[in-house]
C-alpha cells in the first residue's frame, strides 16, 4: 500500500491526458512533489457519514477519508511522518494543492496569487470581469509574472517562480511573508494595486480539483514569465512581512522609527494623498540603489526608504542631475558613514518630486529641513524650494514681528535667493551688501525691501520710497506652495475638518489635552488655535487649508484606524484581545464559548445532520453554525449574514450570545430596537455597528419593523441618516439577533429568506454559572475564541447570504401560526396558473364564502386586494383582473406567466421580450 506522498504524486501524474495546465503539475513533481512540497488534500463528503470528534473527516462503513496537510507545524518546524494511504484519491479528493514552500529542504519555490472571478459567487463576492481583463493587462507588464486562468475557469492565477534551488525560508509563515512582499513589488513595477484584489496570497494553490474541466480550460497557460525571480530580485527587509501574515500588525513597521514614534507615525503616512509612481519617481529609485546606501521601496506606506547622503549624492553630481532633470537643492548634516542603515524616508509627489522626512521627529539638519507641526524634521527633493526654504537656504532670518519677512544680510544673497525660486531681483549696485528683505505678498508675488540710506537718491525708477526703505513688487507669481500637497497639514494632530462617506461635511474634531478626539463648533477650532499662538487671521487660514485638506470618516470594522489616504476609522470595532499563537497540533481551548454556542444552538444540529450543504462542509452542530456566522462577522463584515431570532423562557441564556461577542470587541454592538421601529429616519447609531441586537420588543405589530429588516439584512448599502447631516450611503456591517420570551415577537412568515429561528432551552441547574463569573471565563478565553473565529473554515456564499439559513422546526410553526385567513384561503383553494386570469370579484366572491364557511369576518374587498398585492388590469368593460391565478386545476398555456406592465398585460417570448396581450387571449375562471 503506498503512503500519503506517494499517493498523491501518482494522483497528480496519472492526470496528464486530460489536464489543461499539466505542465504546473510536471513542475511540482520534478521539485519532488509531496515528498517535500507543502501540500493540502481536500476531501469531500460524497454522501458518507461525519465522524464525531474530527473535523472533515467522513466514512461510509468502510473506508474513513478525510482533508490530509503534508507537513505538520508547517507555520514553526515543518515535519510529517509518512503513512500508508487507506483511501483512494480518485474517489474522495475534491482539490490538491500546493503553496510552492519546499518544507523539506527550508526553501520556497515559488509563491502564487488567486484573483477569483464574481462567477459562481454570491453577489458582491469576487471580482468584476472588467477588473481581471485590468488585472491581467497590468501582470503582463511584469517579466516575472506567469499568468494562468483559475481553477475553474473564470477567474487568474499568477505565479513568480524562484532560480535554482529557490529562497531560503524557515516555514511556512516566512513563505507568506515573501509572497506578500513581492506582490507589493509587482504592485511597484506596474503602477497597480494587486494586494486590493487579492483573494489568497502564499496560500494553497490548486493543481488539481474536481472543477477544473478539459472544457473551462482551468489552470491552463496564458502568458508565461520571461525570467525568474532570484534573491537579488528581493528587498533586504522581506522578512518584516512577517509581523503582517501572523496577525501581529496590520503593515509592516519601518526599521528606523522607534518605538515612540510609531503612533505619529502612522497617522503621518495616513494623512498623505496616494501619488503613483511615474517615470521619474522609478529612475530616482534605480540611481540610488546604485549609490550603494540602503535603499527600499515599502509597499504598505507607499514610501521610500533611504539615506540622505545618497540624495545629496544625487544632486550634486552633474550628470545624474542632467540625467533625471531634477532641480532645486538638497543638502543633509549626516556624513553617511553608516551606508547599510537609511536614515529617512520619502513620499512620492507630482512630476518626480519627493518629500522627505528625517526618522526621528526633532533631529537637527541643514537649513534647508523644516520642523513641521508634529516635529518632524523634512524637506523636499527635486522640487524649487517655496520662498521658506529659499530664504533660509542663503542666510534669510524670518523676522518675529512679521512672519511673512525675511531678511537678507546683503543684497547678493537675496539675489541668489530670489534666483533660486525663478524670481528675476535687480539691485542697484550699492546695495548688494545692504540689508535686503523678501517677503510674498498678498497676491502670491514677490515684494522686496532694502534699507534707505542716508544720501540715496529722493526718487529712484520702479522703486518707491517709505520712511526707512525702498519698496518693489516683482510682480511675479511665486511657486505654488507644495506643503500640502500630501494632503498633510501641520495641524492634524489637534483639529481635523472632517467629510462623511458621502463627501457632505461632517464637522470639525478637536482633540483635547487628555488625548481624546471629540465634534467641535469651527468658533470653537479657532479659540483653539489662538491659544496655540495663532492670530485670527493665521487660525482662519490654517482652518482653510484643513478643510481643503478634510479627513474622510469610513468604517472598515477590525482594520487599523489610519487605513492611508486620509481616511480616518475612527469609529470602527476592533477586537480587544491579540490573537493567540497555536501550534499546528494545536486546538483552540474556549470550553466557556462552547457551552454557550452549544446550548444556543441546540434546535440547528438535528436539521443541519439532515442539510446536504451542511453535511458537505462540516457543519453538523448549533455550535459550528453560530461560531460560522460569527466567524464570517468579523473577516467579512461587508457580507450579509442570516437575522438570527431566538426565543425562549426567560433565564435560559438567550441573550448571553450577543452580550458575550461585545465582551471581546472595543464598540460596534448596539441595542438596535428604535431603528426597526420607529416611523422616522434617524439610524446614525448604526454606523459602525457590526452586531445589532433587539431585546424583548414585539416587532409583529410594527408595520416598518418587516421591512426594515429585509433591508437591513440583504442590502449591500444602506442610508444613514444623522441630526443637522444629510442622508447619505454607507456600506452595510450590521448583522442582527434578536431575543425574546415570546416566539411571536419577529415578524416570521411562510417564505421567509433572511430569518434563522431558534428555541433556546431552559437551562439545567447544574449549567447556570454567575454572569459576573462567566464574564471573566470568556475574557479569559478570548485569544483563543478568536483564533477560532479567524480560522474556522466558512462555506462557499450560497446566494445573497454568506451562510444559508436553516428552516428550524420553530420557524416553520410560527410561520404557520402568522398566516391571515387569505393566506391561508390562497394556499388551500386557489392554484397558481400561470397564464390564466380570474376576475377580481370572482375570486373575492370566492373568498368571501370561504371566511363565512369557516367563522372569519366578513373582509373587504379593498383590504382583499392590498393584502396581498394583487397586481390588477381593467380589461373590456372595465372589469378587473388579476393574473396567473385559477379557482380550478387548468392544463398549461403557451405563452406561461403574465407580467403587468403599463397596467396591461405582457408576456415574453422565447427571446425575453414582452409581448402585449389581450383580454380574449388569456383564458380564464368566472368569465
Amino acid at each position: 500500500m503506498p503512503t500519503v506522498t506517494e499517493a498523491i504524486n501518482r494522483f497528480l501524474a496519472s492526470q496528464e491526458n486530460w489536464h489543461p495546465g499539466f505542465d504546473l503539475i510536471q513542475r511540482f513533481l520534478t521539485l519532488g512533489g509531496a515528498t517535500t512540497l507543502e501540500v493540502q488534500v481536500n476531501a469531500a463528503a460524497d454522501g458518507g457519514e461525519p465522524v464525531e470528534g474530527r473535523r472533515h473527516t467522513w466514512t461510509d462503513g468502510n473506508l474513513t477519508w478525510f482533508n490530509i496537510r503534508v507537513p505538520k507545524n508547517a507555520n514553526t518546524k515543518p515535519e510529517f511522518n509518512d503513512y500508508e494511504m487507506y483511501w483512494p484519491l480518485e474517489l474522495h479528493a475534491e482539490g490538491v494543492g500546493c503553496t510552492g514552500f519546499d518544507w523539506k529542504n527550508l526553501r520556497s519555490r515559488w509563491v502564487a496569487y488567486d484573483f477569483d472571478a464574481i462567477t459562481g459567487h454570491a453577489k458582491g463576492v469576487g471580482i468584476s470581469e472588467e477588473m481581471l481583463a485590468q488585472i491581467k493587462e497590468r501582470a503582463k507588464a511584469d517579466p516575472t509574472a506567469e499568468i494562468r486562468l483559475s481553477t475553474g475557469g473564470a477567474g487568474l492565477h499568477i505565479y513568480k517562480f524562484f532560480d535554482g534551488d529557490g529562497i531560503p525560508t524557515a516555514n511556512h509563515n516566512e513563505h507568506a511573508a515573501l509572497a506578500r512582499c513581492i506582490l507589493g513589488q509587482m504592485s511597484e513595477l506596474v503602477g497597480f494595486d494587486f494586494a486590493s484584489q487579492i483573494d489568497a496570497c502564499g496560500h494553497i494553490m490548486w493543481l488539481w480539483h474536481r472543477k477544473l474541466t478539459r472544457e473551462n480550460r482551468g489552470l491552463s497557460l496564458l502568458k508565461a514569465a520571461e525570467r525568474n525571480l532570484t534573491i537579488a530580485d528581493l528587498p533586504p527587509n522581506w522578512l518584516d512581512h512577517l509581523a503582517v501574515v501572523t496577525r501581529r500588525q496590520t503593515k509592516i513597521r519601518l526599521q528606523g522609527v522607534d518605538e515612540k514614534s510609531l503612533d505619529p507615525f502612522e497617522m503621518l503616512t495616513s494623512s498623505r494623498r496616494i501619488i503613483p509612481l511615474d517615470e521619474i519617481h522609478k529612475a530616482t529609485i534605480q540611481e540610488l540603489m546604485e549609490t550603494g546606501f540602503s535603499t527600499v521601496w515599502v509597499t504598505d506606506h507607499h514610501l521610500l526608504q533611504t539615506h540622505t547622503k545618497a540624495l545629496e549624492k544625487l544632486m550634486t553630481d552633474p550628470k545624474i542631475r542632467a540625467k533625471l532633470g531634477l532641480i532645486g537643492t538638497f543638502k543633509t548634516n549626516s556624513p553617511g558613514t553608516n551606508p547599510g542603515q537609511a536614515n529617512c524616508f520619502l513620499f512620492p509627489l507630482n512630476n518626480g518630486g519627493w518629500r522627505v522626512y528625517r526618522f526621528s521627529p526633532g533631529i537637527s539638519e541643514e537649513q534647508t529641513w523644516v520642523q513641521d507641526g508634529q516635529g518632524w524634521t523634512t524637506c523636499f527633493f527635486n522640487r524649487l524650494p517655496d520662498l521658506d526654504m529659499a530664504c533660509r537656504s542663503y542666510g534669510g532670518q524670518r523676522d518675529p514681528d512679521h512672519k511673512a519677512l525675511y531678511v537678507f544680510p546683503t543684497g547678493e544673497k537675496a539675489i541668489a535667493a530670489a534666483r533660486s525660486i525663478g524670481q528675476t531681483l535687480e539691485l542697484e549696485p550699492e546695495w548688494k551688501h545692504r540689508q535686503v528683505s523678501l517677503e510674498r505678498t498678498g497676491n502670491g508675488t514677490l515684494a522686496v525691501r532694502v534699507a534707505h540710506k542716508k544720501g540715496d537718491s529722493e526718487e529712484i525708477a520702479g522703486w518707491i520710497k517709505k520712511k526707512s526703505t525702498w519698496v518693489r513688487d516683482l510682480n511675479q507669481q511665486l511657486p505654488a506652495d507644495d506643503k500640502n500637497e500630501l494632503g498633510a497639514t501641520d495641524f492634524d494632530d489637534i483639529i481635523r475638518a472632517t467629510r462623511a462617506p458621502s463627501g457632505d461635511t461632517a464637522g470639525w474634531m478637536h482633540k483635547s489635552t487628555n488625548g481624546e478626539w471629540g465634534g467641535e463648533h469651527s468658533s470653537n477650532v479657532k479659540m483653539v488655535l489662538q491659544s496655540a499662538g495663532q492670530s485670527k487671521p493665521e487660525a482662519e487660514v490654517i482652518m482653510g487649508g484643513c478643510s481643503h485638506n478634510p479627513w474622510k470618516l469610513v468604517s472598515l470594522p477590525f482594520q487599523s484606524e489610519y487605513p492611508g489616504a486620509r481616511q480616518w476609522n475612527r469609529k470602527a470595532p476592533q477586537f480587544l484581545y491579540p490573537i493567540a499563537e497555536l501550534k499546528d497540533d494545536e486546538v483552540p481551548q474556549h470550553p466557556h464559548w462552547d457551552l454557550i454556542l452549544n446550548h444556543v444552538g441546540t434546535e440547528l444540529t438535528p436539521v443541519l445532520r439532515a442539510l446536504p450543504w451542511a453535511r458537505e462542509h462540516g457543519i453538523l452542530t448549533g455550535a459550528q453554525y453560530l461560531l460560522c456566522w460569527f466567524s464570517a462577522l468579523v473577516r467579512h463584515p461587508f457580507r450579509q449574514l442570516p437575522y438570527i431570532f431566538l426565543w425562549g423562557n426567560e433565564n435560559c441564556g438567550k441573550s448571553i450570545l450577543y452580550e458575550a461577542f461585545s465582551y471581546i470587541v472595543t464598540r460596534g454592538v448596539i441595542g438596535a430596537a428604535k431603528v426597526l421601529t420607529t416611523t422616522g429616519d434617524f439610524n446614525g447609531e448604526l454606523e459602525g455597528a457590526v452586531l445589532c441586537y433587539v431585546e424583548e420588543l414585539d416587532l409583529s405589530h410594527h408595520k416598518v419593523a418587516l421591512p426594515r429588516i429585509k433591508e437591513y439584512v440583504t442590502a449591500y448599502m444602506i442610508p444613514l441618516r444623522k441630526m443637522r447631516l444629510n442622508t447619505y450611503q454607507i456600506p452595510n456591517t450590521t448583522h442582527w439577533i434578536q431575543v425574546a420570551n415570546d416566539r411571536n415577537f419577529c415578524p416570521v412568515f411562510k417564505g421567509d429568506t433572511r430569518i434563522v429561528v431558534i428555541r433556546v432551552p431552559d437551562l439545567l441547574p447544574e449549567q447556570e454559572i454567575p454572569k459576573f463569573r462567566m464574564k471573566e471565563y470568556l475574557r479569559q478565553e478570548a485569544p483563543h475564541f478568536i483564533y477560532s473565529l479567524m480560522n474556522c473554515k466558512l462555506p462557499p456564499p450560497m446566494g445573497r447570504l454568506q451562510i444559508p439559513i436553516v428552516e428550524t422546526e420553530s420557524k416553520l410553526d410560527i410561520a404557520e401560526s402568522n398566516r391571515t385567513p387569505l393566506q391561508i384561503f390562497l394556499d388551500t383553494k386557489v392554484q397558481i396558473a400561470p397564464g390564466y386570469k380570474i376576475r377580481t370579484s370572482t375570486l373575492f366572491a370566492a373568498y368571501q364564502l370561504w371566511c363565512k364557511e369557516n367563522n372569519h369576518p366578513d373582509p373587504n374587498i379593498v383590504t382583499f386586494v392590498k393584502e396581498h398585492c394583487f397586481h390588477t388590469w381593467r380589461g373590456s368593460g372595465g372589469v378587473r383582473f388579476i393574473p396567473n391565478y385559477s379557482l380550478s386545476k387548468v392544463p398549461p398555456v403557451a405563452h406561461g406567466n403574465i407580467e403587468i406592465i403599463d397596467a396591461k398585460p405582457h408576456y415574453r417570448d422565447a427571446n425575453g421580450n414582452l409581448q402585449r396581450l389581450t383580454d380574449a387571449q388569456i383564458p380564464g375562471d368566472g368569465l
